[in-house]
């Protein structure tokens, strides 16, 4: 499926929809393994305070429609099995991050909401975007430092930022990111 601002084309599967599937994959990989390796939560193999790859699954499937969301599945499923856990185990296990993507996706869609990427103030709109991706580092060594005062700080100022985006630009593409590409993926 081919999307162009919400309205859909039907086709055929090309090449590049698996080829953009693999292409994301193994960048969800790299990052999920990272984040496993460099701040893990014990005992619990896998599982990481910083799971970067997480921010990753909703803009691809927002972008790539269901093979975004299979790019997730499939990086959480090599993640497993890099740190050890059976296939059987994995497959089920990253059934999180399929749905992670998925849901949103299905979301916005039934919605029929129109996700308008023009910027109405793009100065002030990529000055947000620098300062909320300031905020993502310190709040990613506030979490591997473990300083809990310190992450609450960059979680609070993240959703500041969130919500001075949304009343900078189109109220509706934005609102509709922060409650299905951030809080319902979260949950």
């Amino acid at each position: 499926m081919s999307e162009i601002f919400g309205a859909e084309t039907k086709m055929g599967i090309t090449w590049r929809q698996p080829v953009a599937c693999a292409i994301s994959t193994i960048a969800c990989t790299a990052l999920a393994i990272w984040a496993v390796i460099e701040a893990p939560v014990p005992p619990a193999p896998g599982v990481s305070g910083l799971y970067v790859a997480a921010a990753v699954f909703v803009p691809l499937a927002l972008w790539f429609g269901v093979w975004g969301s299979i790019a997730g599945y499939l990086s959480c499923v090599f993640m497993g099995l890099y740190v050890g856990y059976t296939l059987e185990f994995a497959l089920v296990w990253s059934l999180a991050d399929l749905f992670e993507g998925l849901i949103p996706l299905l979301a916005i869609r039934a919605l029929k909401v129109d996700l308008n990427y023009d910027f109405k103030k793009p100065k002030i709109t990529y000055g947000l975007t620098a300062l909320l991706m300031t905020v993502f580092v310190v709040s990613a060594a506030a979490t591997i430092l473990t300083l809990t005062e310190v992450f609450i700080v960059t979680f609070v100022a993240a959703l500041a930022l969130l919500i001075v985006q949304t009343l900078v630009d189109d109220k509706k593409t934005w609102s509709m990111w922060i409650i299905f590409g951030v809080f319902v993926a979260s949950v």
